[in-house]
């Protein structure tokens, strides 16, 4: 398994780290394309997690440069930035006249603005490396928030509903659909396993896998925990955990 443009944790938590690192969205997009083209012939898994539009702040971000990665500081061996097609390419490579469109496209300085339209684009570059490949219609693009937009460890509807799509042309069609049933994101590896009939005890869960649908396992008629345990649903009923202090 190669492990390659990762993060350890979220920038605040490591001191050594955000003084010199920071978000660096044409670099993780690069290397995921890289991984893309080279197992063009290959069955293949792809994890990419974008660190913005978390903090800390983004529009910071993009005044650096982003040669210098989390997997070592490039700027001696390269005259341009990293060449991500629907990123940096159009722009002659560069990162900053890139960056200062992705500044003009989103008529803010916020971090969520910036950030959402630099992820959007990442995300865009990695589904053109699939379209160019000829392997769009054969992969599995699930595409999820780690935690509502209000906030984590909130058992209201803004801590625990989040934004969630899968693209799969050749398994699911291409007619959108929805899905309306409650569901837990820690039952995608163990639903993904069974998908192709690979299983181990750690992977083991309630995973069903009603392929008709998604690989995102319906939880009707099990229990379901919301936000670090704080709650528990399983169908219409809901129980919220509390505790009082005397």
């Amino acid at each position: 398994m190669d492990v390659e443009a990762m993060y350890p944790d979220n920038f605040q938590d490591f001191d050594t780290w955000s003084s010199n690192i920071d978000h660096n969205m044409e670099y993780v997009a690069y290397k995921a394309v890289e991984f893309i083209e080279e197992n063009a012939d290959n069955d293949f898994f792809l994890y990419v997690n974008p660190t913005a539009p978390h903090s800390p702040d983004v529009l910071t971000a993009m005044s650096k440069d982003c040669r210098f990665t989390v997997d070592g500081d490039f700027r001696s061996t390269m005259s341009t930035g990293w060449s991500v097609e629907g990123m940096t390419k159009e722009f002659g490579d560069d990162c900053m006249l890139y960056r200062a469109n992705v500044q003009e496209r989103a008529q803010s300085t916020s971090t969520h603005d910036l950030g959402s339209i630099w992820v959007d684009d990442a995300v865009g570059a990695i589904y053109k490396a699939l379209e160019r490949t000829s392997q769009l219609d054969d992969t599995v693009i699930l595409f999820q928030l780690d935690h509502g937009k209000a906030g984590k460890d909130e058992i209201w509807e803004g801590g625990i509903r989040i934004p969630q799509f899968i693209h799969y042309p050749n398994g699911f069609g291409t007619a959108s659909r929805t899905w309306d049933g409650m569901a837990q994101h820690f039952s995608i590896m163990p639903a993904s396993a069974k998908a192709i009939h690979t299983c181990t005890p750690w992977m083991a869960g309630p995973g069903r896998m009603p392929l008709t649908i998604s690989w995102v396992v319906a939880t009707t008629g099990k229990p379901t925990v919301v936000s670090s345990s704080k709650a528990l649903r399983k169908g219409p009923y809901d129980v919220a955990a509390t505790s009082t202090s005397s």
